[in-house]
């Protein structure tokens, strides 16, 4: 028996349930996602106005973060999971009805897509709490990459269902079947995981800026995760200004509007094989040199989308943006995860969303805005690749000045710094 077959085994038979909702999650979510995009499209061809609105999902990190990490931290991970799944099937499907001739039907379609993003912002929280739970330390990189690559599935096949019907026929009833998805989701985590009863936290105070003052204050006295933070800002910022650009070119006719599923397969694709590769090297190559190879991929690819060589070219270039991301992301998230104590690592992860949000969604309306006055996308990606490697930089000063402690691989135990679980 091979090395990968003893260690994929060897995690629980709980961890492919998680796995399949993992893969109906991604489904749905795809699935609303370019819905709601597409509805926003048809009322108002401004690329500013759309830019507000697609900057509107990470708006929920920032003002619910101040609440939800620390109640995630509160009760269960598996019940909070159900709960953010059941809460989107029940709102999924309102803005099917909305009148979009109406203002008060454009603001019903963005109101229920704030309350949607904020659950699944609430789910992503208990679900990064919850692996941590479900699978052993050293097993945690591998799992992460598993997940990464099965889940990514759901992305293309969401994706491409939609780019088949638009143009066809009616659209919104897609959103049913997102709500449906939601909903079998939430069944799938109730019935097969297993429930992670955790004690109570003894927080002193309970206000938004006192919880969300103690999130900063884990991050602060553990320079290695205020590091993480740093570059998380610039990395992030840059994957989210793609998303908005993307949709943006479709909006106008342009390079996407022509290649929608090409392009959609690339990226699925780099998706699939950067959870693969972290799940495969993760013991076997330096965790620095996974993520620096990661970060130039991702660079390399949006420096690549604005030549517009050939369709093929575009495929390409999303193929190795999305496997860079996935790559060095995953597996920076993975050593975060496993150098912070489990009851923490809601109101940890909470914080880290907040202060990178932010930042995401005023890069995404400056880019907007940007691309409203030039009309030239191709600029934008210029900044995304440029905001890449501005985080790789700063990856490399904070290992170089001491205060960015990475293991030599994920899971390694001995190089890892202590922390203090008194905190």
């Amino acid at each position: 028996m091979s090395h990968a077959q003893r260690n994929i085994r060897q995690l629980p038979r709980s961890f492919w349930a998680l796995v399949a909702g993992d893969m109906l999650s991604t489904l749905g979510v795809s699935i609303y996602t370019l819905v709601i995009l597409y509805i926003v499209q048809q009322y108002s061809s401004n690329i500013l106005l759309n830019g507000f609105v697609g900057a509107l999902s990470h708006i929920p990190p920032v003002i619910a973060g101040f609440g939800l990490g620390v109640l995630v931290d509160r009760m269960s991970r598996k019940r909070a999971m159900v709960m953010a799944n059941f809460f989107v099937a029940m709102l999924a499907w309102i803005p099917l009805w909305a009148n979009l001739h109406t203002v008060w039907g454009y603001t019903l379609v963005v109101l229920t897509d704030f309350f949607i993003q904020t659950a699944m912002y609430w789910e992503q929280l208990g679900h990064n709490a919850y692996v941590k739970f479900l699978v052993p330390p050293e097993h945690l990189a591998r799992s992460e990459g598993i997940l990464q690559s099965l889940a990514s599935l759901g992305f293309p096949v969401g994706m491409i269902w939609v780019f088949l019907i638009v143009g066809h026929g009616p659209i919104r009833w897609l959103l049913g079947i997102s709500a449906g998805v939601a909903g079998i989701v939430g069944l799938i985590t109730w019935i097969f995981l297993p429930a992670d009863p955790l004690p109570l936290q003894n927080d002193s105070g309970g206000r938004p800026w006192e919880l969300f003052e103690e999130g900063l204050r884990w991050i602060k006295e553990v320079p290695s995760l205020l590091w993480y933070v740093y570059q998380t800002v610039f990395a992030n910022g840059a994957i989210n200004i793609l998303m908005a650009l993307i949709i943006y070119d479709m909006g106008h006719q342009g390079l996407f509007h022509h290649v929608p599923i090409i392009a959609v397969l690339g990226a699925g694709l780099g998706m699939g094989l950067g959870g693969l590769t972290v799940s495969t090297l993760s013991s076997r190559i330096r965790l620095l040199w996974l993520i620096i190879f990661g970060r130039l991929v991702f660079a390399l690819g949006l420096i690549g989308i604005p030549q517009k060589f050939s369709i093929f070219a575009v495929a390409a270039s999303l193929t190795l943006i999305f496997w860079g991301q996935n790559v060095s992301g995953t597996a920076l998230v993975t050593w975060r995860t496993q150098s912070t104590p489990l009851a923490h690592q809601g109101r940890i992860s909470s914080t880290v969303a907040q202060i990178s949000s932010l930042t995401s969604w005023t890069l995404i309306i400056g880019v907007s805005a940007l691309d409203q006055v030039t009309h030239h996308v191709a600029l934008g990606f210029y900044v995304a690749a440029s905001l890449v490697l501005v985080s790789l930089a700063v990856i490399g000063v904070g290992m170089k000045t001491g205060h960015f402690r990475l293991p030599r691989y994920l899971g390694d135990e001995t190089s890892r710094p202590p922390i203090n679980e008194s905190w």
